[in-house]
């Protein structure tokens, strides 16, 4: 989760949000074994970042099959309290895969 909070912060340290911190958008690579297991995570797909409070969200954007948090909906604008709160739900699916065999 360290290297998902460097990359989020990075990107409003220079005036953009990533706006779609799910697991698909984040690829992780798992080193070491056991309890010395460490996930290295990249943020993919940036088709949904851009400036907060001037990017919208697409009209087409899946909110039947995708748990949002925060006011994600069509056309709302970006915001980096959507990544914050994503953030977390990110996190707990991250953990959960992490305790698999």
């Amino acid at each position: 989760m360290d290297d998902v909070k460097a990359a989020t912060g990075h990107l409003q340290e220079n005036g953009q949000v990533f706006g779609e911190l799910r697991l698909p958008t984040v690829l992780v690579r798992w080193a070491g074994e056991g309890s010395n297991r460490i996930a290295h995570a990249m943020l993919v797909d940036f088709d949904l970042s851009g400036e907060p409070v001037v990017t919208r969200h697409p009209i087409d954007i899946n909110t039947r099959d995708v748990e949002w948090l925060g006011s994600v909906a069509p056309l709302e604008l970006i915001d980096a309290a959507h990544d914050l709160a994503n953030a977390e739900k990110l996190r707990e699916n991250l953990l959960a895969i992490a305790e698999w065999p």
